[in-house]
């Protein structure tokens, strides 16, 4: 399968990941290491699944009352 400009990719890179949620790199790494974010491992790399962002994200959500 080709990935095309339409398509997402399925896997995203750590330096990627972190400039989507708006983090240092090794920020990431820390909560990586904790187990707060999940994570795949390919060879020696280390990916993140969109939704896994998205999932971080919604856990860490703190909604403002009015």
């Amino acid at each position: 399968m080709k990935e095309n400009e339409t398509q997402k990719p399925m896997l995203i890179k750590e330096q990627r990941a972190s400039e989507i949620l708006g983090l240092s790199y090794p920020y990431l790494k820390k909560i990586r290491g904790k187990g707060l974010i999940s994570w795949v491992k390919v060879g020696t790399s280390i990916r993140y699944r969109m939704s896994d962002l998205e999932k971080y994200v919604q856990r860490n959500l703190v909604e403002v009352k009015s």
